[in-house]
């Protein structure tokens, strides 16, 4: 269950620190696959609906294994980790095996792989929070890192994902940048409209005229 608190001290607001369990199915397009370390991707559904709720996250544990699809694999499949959001991310068995944070599925394995933890400072990535919805310009601002994946050409995916994700600053749903800069607008008038009104009392309790 979310772990919902306030944070003492500072300026963070609320948070929620939700763990994840999640099962991800698919299938390679063109022996490769690849997706951001975010609540709006592949981690957990459920952290997608969650995200709607809050501005920002960040992982504090991701872990990830790999198991056998029901057909034998004739070729080998790797699941790893890059930091940061890269320009060319490697799409090979040989290049992804690279990874620190990797494990490989032989081929006609039929047990799991070994779970991989990927650690503090890669999970990190360059900023210390990231936006929980995309849409920035800059894509380096919702996510840590990126989950790769090789194999077959349309090999069946059978990747096991669990970690933590925290999330602060609680946001309503509806919460657009034209509709923040609708509300900043308003209260921007609602303030010199305040200001006025407190500066005609002030003239007529002066028994003075406004200057031009």
């Amino acid at each position: 269950m979310p772990k919902k608190g306030r944070k003492s001290g500072g300026r963070g607001g609320d948070s929620c620190v939700i763990p994840f369990h999640y099962f991800f199915n698919s299938a390679m397009v063109a022996s490769k696959l690849s997706f951001l370390v975010a609540p709006s991707t592949n981690l957990s559904p459920r952290l997608l609906i969650e995200a709607d709720a809050w501005a920002h996250f960040r992982v504090k544990a991701l872990s990830f294994r790999l198991h056998p699809t029901t057909t034998n694999l004739i070729s080998a499949q790797v699941v790893g980790f890059v930091g940061g959001v890269q320009d060319s991310l490697p799409a090979t068995v040989g290049d992804i095996s690279e990874l620190l944070p990797s494990t490989i599925l032989g081929g006609r394995s039929t047990v799991p792989t070994e779970w991989v933890r990927i650690g503090k400072s890669d999970l990190a990535g360059p900023f210390p929070w990231y936006k929980s919805i995309p849409g920035g310009a800059d894509p380096t601002e919702e996510s840590p890192g990126v989950i790769v994946l090789a194999g077959g050409t349309t090999d069946q995916i059978q990747l096991e994902l669990r970690g933590v994700v925290e999330f602060k600053t609680a946001v309503a749903a509806g919460n657009t940048p034209a509709a923040i800069a609708a509300v900043k607008a308003l209260r921007e008038e609602r303030i010199r409209a305040l200001v006025a009104n407190e500066r005609a009392v002030l003239i007529r309790m002066l028994g003075t005229s406004p200057t031009p």
